[in-house]
C-alpha cells in the first residue's frame, strides 16, 4: 500500500495506521513490524483497532508513545511523510479511501 501519509485526524474522525505506516512511521522495515506481529505481539503497542480482516489498526498518538518509550524519536522522513493534510485535499481523499478498503467503510 503505497501512498502519502497526513495527519491523524480529518474531520474529527480517527484515523488509523497499518503496520506497514506503522513500520514506515518510525523508521522499521515492514518485514520486520510484520515479523513482530506474528511472533512477538507484546513488543508492538496494542491496536486500537481492527480491520474487517481483524488486521491491527493504530492512531499515531498511540505509535508516537510506544516508540518514545523505547527512546527512539521517529525518524524525520517519517514526520515529513506524516505531514498535515487539508481536508478535501487529494490526500485527505486519499487517506479517506485507503482507512474505507482497510475497515469495510467503517472510518471509525
Amino acid at each position: 500500500m503505497a501512498g502519502r501519509h497526513v495527519m491523524s485526524t480529518c474531520a474529527d474522525r480517527p484515523v488509523y495506521f497499518t503496520i506497514a505506516q506503522l513500520a514506515r512511521r518510525v523508521g522499521l522495515s515492514d518485514g520486520r513490524v510484520r515479523a513482530l506481529w506474528a511472533t512477538q505481539r507484546a513488543s508492538l503497542p496494542i491496536p486500537d483497532a481492527l480491520d474487517a480482516d481483524q488486521r491491527p489498526l493504530w492512531l499515531a498518538s498511540t505509535i508516537e508513545a510506544w516508540w518514545a518509550l523505547r527512546k527512539r524519536p521517529a525518524s524525520e522522513l517519517a514526520a515529513t511523510l506524516m505531514a498535515k493534510a487539508s481536508p478535501g485535499s487529494p490526500e485527505d481523499a486519499w487517506l479517506r479511501e485507503q482507512v474505507g478498503e482497510l475497515t469495510g467503510g467503517r472510518t471509525a
